[in-house]
């Protein structure tokens, strides 16, 4: 017999309200049974943690990290590595959310081709627009179609 080894965290991040979080992490208890994971305070922030493995995430998370994200006032990142005996290969995941609610997920691929970075791509900047969110620039490249950099908020978007 085998047995799963594991450690599941994430860091420390600032909520908005400590006792509107705690009531909301309760409530997401109660809501999703299958999730599992502890909680850890310190000085009006929150961490998750599994004390014993691999945080359990529902099903079909998605709902439960966007009620995660309402509590948030800066972005968590939850990872979680784990591997059972020799049998299998290690497993990790990442699961980042942003107070936002936008939510992005990664995992180790079993590929080691997978895990080669591209190589970065050099364009040439073919127009500029002012806009609300900042300036547009447009870009003579087959899989950019330009990028809006908000220099005020330090926000740069790419567009595919």
């Amino acid at each position: 017999m085998t047995v799963y080894s594991s450690v599941s965290v994430s860091n420390y991040a600032e909520v908005t309200d400590e006792e509107t979080a705690r009531e909301i992490l309760q409530a997401l208890r109660e809501s999703f049974p299958d999730a599992y994971f502890q909680t850890a305070w310190h000085e009006g922030h929150l961490k998750i943690y599994a004390d014993n493995g691999t945080i359990a995430l529902p099903p079909e998370p998605e709902q439960f990290l966007e009620e995660l994200a309402e509590i948030l006032e800066e972005p968590m990142m939850i990872r979680s590595v784990g591997f059972e005996g020799c049998r299998y290969k290690p497993d990790a995941w990442q699961v980042t959310v942003f107070p936002d609610g936008e939510i992005t997920r990664n995992t180790m691929p079993d590929d080691p081709e997978q895990t080669h970075q591209e190589e970065e791509e050099t364009f040439q900047i073919e127009s500029i627009d002012g806009r609300e969110d900042g300036y547009y620039y447009g870009v003579d490249s087959d899989s950019l179609e330009g990028v809006t950099i908000n220099e005020l908020e330090g926000k740069v978007k790419i567009h595919n």
